[in-house]
């Protein structure tokens, strides 16, 4: 191989491996997101970016080999390359179109409706005295003892 198929072969390896890695870790920060989108648009375009950077270099890399006439040589040593934009594009094309964290979103969804409920239910039975018109923002759910010796669960 020429000089010149090196340096494309070494530079598609770098950016073929880092595409995957790039790939991972936007959408790993998608992920981590409270809701978990599907992965937009925008962020799919930058995810697959060193994707077909690394194609481009691999075509680049395939016209040389094709005017030098070792075009299975490069192949072979451009193997980890080729896998890597693979992999990186399949990444990037699944998590845009994963139906996935719509589902997760519904259950987030789901989860708050019930808690919320569940805490304005908490905060009307608990946190109101209504005979003085009174509110407590910030109590702790306490027994109280009262004059004629009962208790009576209520918020301190």
């Amino acid at each position: 191989m020429t000089p010149s198929q090196w340096c494309l072969t070494v530079t598609a390896w770098l950016i073929g491996l880092g595409a995957v890695v790039f790939a991972y870790v936007v959408q790993l920060a998608n992920a981590m997101k409270t809701t978990a989108p599907p992965l937009s648009g925008r962020d799919a375009a930058i995810a697959i970016t060193p994707a077909i950077l690394c194609t481009a270099l691999l075509v680049a890399e395939y016209l040389v080999a094709q005017r030098v006439g070792n075009v299975g040589r490069a192949v072979a040593w451009n193997l980890p390359a080729i896998c890597g934009a693979g992999i990186a594009i399949l990444m990037v094309l699944v998590g845009w179109i994963s139906a996935r964290p719509a589902s997760r979103r519904a259950a987030t969804a789901r989860f708050r409706e019930a808690e919320e409920r569940y805490n304005a239910d908490l905060w009307q039975s608990n946190g109101q005295i209504k005979d003085y018109d009174l509110g407590v923002e910030h109590g702790i759910q306490t027994t109280f003892t009262t004059g004629d010796g009962n208790q009576q669960p209520g918020v301190d």
